[in-house]
This record gives structure tokens, C-alpha cells and sequence, in this order.
């Protein structure tokens, strides 16, 4: 027969039993293995925030150029020589210096050709004068529409491309003039990027 006032269970166990009872369990939302992959998704998420926000992305401005005969722009010039000329509004010329590149979409070929800016004009010159010192034809002279900076690269033809069948010929020219974050590229948050440097 048990006594009065004693346990029915052993005191070791009964022991044992509340130290279970009072461990605290937390719920298994997420298994080991996913919430590992959550973290390494975080990191590269971060990585690349931190990529968008410190990559710079050149920023191009497109003008028209024209093929002109050396001699015209440079007296000094090896005759039969060419030269290609921008025509720059001074918004953008004031972006625009020695040493630059630009990228000429080619006659024939369509190629993009990466160039350098050779030196940049200091004034702007009307259309009559641009087009008497270019000695631009009808064709051309309504490329020149307002007041306008010349920029001059060194150019040299196409292979199979004979240099007099080229003279006058108009290009677009892309030019940079600056970069931005590619952060600001982006489509919804880009916004908020845009004037920063």
C-alpha cells in the first residue's frame, strides 16, 4: 500500500519530465536547408543593390556629322585626306572634349566604329557660316539648323570604299557625354536616381 504524501512517480523522472515540459520549441516555419537558401538569396540580393548603385552606364547624345575634305577644316591637312565633322548643338558641345570617344554608324557597312574626338571649337557659328566653311551643298546645309559647335575626329574610309565617292556624306554620330548609376535605368525606382551623380 502507498503511503500518504508520497509521489506516486520517482522523483528523478517526475524531475526529467518538467525539464522537457519547460524547453522552449520554437515552430519549424522554414526548414534548415530553404532558410539557408533565403540567406544566400538576401546576400546576392544586396550584391547586387550595391553593384546597380556603384556601376557607372555612359550616357550617348546623338548629332549629325558630315565627310569633308581636310583642307577645308585644316589647311595643314595631306590633300585627298578626310575629316569628319559634328555638328554639335552647344548644349551638348559643352559636354564634349578632346579625347572623347564616339561611335560613327559607317556608310556601306552599317558597322559601328568607336573614334576620338580630335579637338572641339570654342564658339558656336551660325548655319551661313557653317555651311560656307564646310563648304556644305544643298543637300547638307539643312543639317545645320541653329546655332552650332564643330567637333573634328580624324576618320579614314570603309575598306572598298574610295574616299572622293565619300566626301559629303552625312553619319549619325553618338557621343559621350557623361555616365549615370545604373541604378537609374531601372523602372520603377529609377526615378528617384536620376539627378543623383
Amino acid at each position: 500500500m502507498v503511503e500518504p504524501g508520497r509521489p506516486i512517480f520517482r522523483t528523478a523522472a517526475y524531475d526529467r519530465y518538467v525539464e522537457r515540459t519547460n524547453e522552449t520549441v520554437m515552430p519549424r516555419f522554414v526548414s534548415p536547408r530553404n532558410f539557408a537558401v533565403l540567406w544566400i538569396v538576401l546576400a546576392l540580393m544586396i550584391i547586387a543593390g550595391v553593384l546597380a548603385w556603384t556601376t557607372p552606364v555612359p550616357r550617348f547624345s546623338s548629332a549629325p556629322a558630315v565627310i569633308v575634305a581636310a583642307s577645308t577644316v585644316d589647311p595643314t591637312a595631306a590633300p585627298g585626306a578626310l575629316r569628319m565633322v559634328l555638328l554639335l548643338p552647344p548644349e551638348v558641345a559643352a559636354q564634349v572634349s578632346a579625347g572623347q570617344t564616339l561611335f560613327v554608324q559607317g556608310p556601306g557597312s552599317g558597322e559601328r566604329a568607336e573614334h576620338r574626338v580630335v579637338s572641339v571649337d570654342t564658339q558656336a557659328s551660325g548655319p551661313v557660316d557653317i555651311v560656307q566653311r564646310l563648304a556644305l551643298g544643298d543637300a547638307h546645309g539643312g543639317a545645320v539648323t541653329g546655332p552650332t559647335v564643330l567637333a573634328l575626329t580624324d576618320w579614314t574610309p570603309p575598306a572598298g570604299l574610295a574616299p572622293a565617292t565619300l566626301r559629303g556624306s552625312l553619319l549619325r554620330v553618338d557621343v559621350a557625354v557623361g555616365s549615370r548609376r545604373l541604378v537609374s535605368l531601372l523602372p520603377v525606382v529609377g526615378r528617384f536616381f536620376r539627378s543623383a551623380p
